[in-house]
């Protein structure tokens, strides 16, 4: 009988452990309900085609996304009231594109900017 409560007793703990290296490595489930959708394109203002590698970021956050070869970008953050977006050209070479940010409001679950920068 010793031996049957031992073999129990080492197998829960066992199932214990293994749920518990489980949440540790992978955590628990973010609530969502305070997250929202940020995404768009961003253009040129004088020729209309999309522009890659524009830092696309929340003013004193560290949080920013980079704009993909079709001029999107899209990335999550907390909701929460006039936030502002900060557009920003990264490439160092003439016809940089000038700094330019928008004040959005995380009301939605969505929100879709459309901006066109203006080449400086």
């Amino acid at each position: 009988m010793n031996n049957k409560l031992l073999r129990t007793l080492i197998g829960s703990l066992s199932f214990t452990t293994a749920l518990f290296v489980f949440q540790a490595c992978y955590g628990t489930p973010q609530a969502v309900d305070n997250d929202f959708l940020v995404e768009g394109q961003v253009t040129s203002r004088a020729s209309g085609q999309p522009v890659q590698n524009i830092r696309v970021g929340i003013e004193g956050d560290s949080q920013h996304q980079y704009t993909d070869s079709d001029g999107r970008f899209s990335f999550y953050t907390v909701k929460r009231n006039n936030i502002k977006l900060v557009f920003e050209d990264t490439e160092e070479q003439p016809g940089n594109f000038a700094k330019t940010d928008t004040l959005i409001n995380g009301s939605s679950d969505t929100v879709r900017v459309n901006i066109s920068l203006v080449e400086e």
